[in-house]
């Protein structure tokens, strides 16, 4: 299901939770010298969709593709479930153009947030095709930022909002457009849960958040059971490196420094 934030102070502060039932999608953890991510091979994709072929492989396969994670430049991308989310559904055309190939270039480096912030006023912004995740009704969304702190919502279907704050969270219901069901009996369905907690923490955060702080944020909104919490990663500006660990093993989180 996921979470993530964005916290901007003395430093810039960004952590993920990936949450996700094991054989939904084939993922990896990827450490580069200049990246970071979790990256998906769309198999499905394929099978579905063959007239995406061109539009997926290179060099005569599947790539993979960068659905979250954070660069040397301080891109933070991501790509969270947008629950019954039916906007926006995905399709080809010259005037469109899918989010998860919006966060794979952030990602890599090869756009930053004023080309996104560019594509979404030119383009028509699609989820993903069905059959990239193992998920009735694939919808997703996003929350953007770059080292100088800026954050920027980006939602197929309902545009995007550039986020005045210091902080911002994302969990699993359309921030642009709330559920018509979205009440307190089933807002967990939704991770409003876990989106009241970390913003409830961040609130009582001040100046001085540090990667500790983030950690503890993850810490609190990790998921169990089924769709458990596999992925967490918190990013640093002022050190430029992230820390991050697998299945919820905080205590022994792993530190990766990027090459500037």
């Amino acid at each position: 299901m996921c979470t993530a934030f964005v916290r901007k102070g003395k430093d810039v502060i960004v952590g993920f939770n990936m949450d996700i039932n094991m054989g939904a999608v084939d993922y990896d953890v990827y450490v580069e010298p200049d990246q970071f991510y979790v990256g998906v091979r769309p198999a499905g994709v394929a099978n579905a969709y063959p007239e995406l072929i061109d539009n997926y492989e290179r060099n005569g396969e599947l790539p993979v593709i960068r659905i979250q994670g954070i660069n040397h430049k301080g891109n933070f991308g991501n790509c969270l479930n947008n629950m019954c989310f039916t906007k926006a559904s995905f399709r080809l055309g010259e005037n469109v153009i899918s989010i998860d190939h919006i966060v794979d270039d952030y990602i890599s480096g090869t756009s930053n947030l004023e080309d996104i912030i560019r594509i979404a006023n030119e383009k028509e912004i699609m989820n993903w095709p069905n059959g990239s995740v193992d998920i009735p009704d694939l919808a997703m969304h996003s929350l953007l930022a770059d080292r100088e702190g800026r954050i920027m919502l980006l939602e197929p279907g309902n545009g995007y909002s550039i986020i005045q704050g210091e902080y911002a969270v994302l969990s699993n219901f359309p921030m642009l457009e709330l559920p018509g069901d979205f009440r307190d009996e089933n807002a967990g369905f939704y991770g409003k849960d876990r989106y009241d907690k970390a913003m409830n923490m961040l609130r009582d955060s001040n100046e001085d958040f540090s990667i500790e702080d983030g950690i503890r944020i993850l810490r609190a909104v990790k998921q169990e059971g089924t769709w458990a919490t596999r992925v967490s990663f918190v990013y640093s500006n002022n050190e430029n490196a992230v820390y991050y660990c697998k299945e919820r093993d905080f205590d022994h989180m792993i530190r990766h420094q990027f090459v500037n």
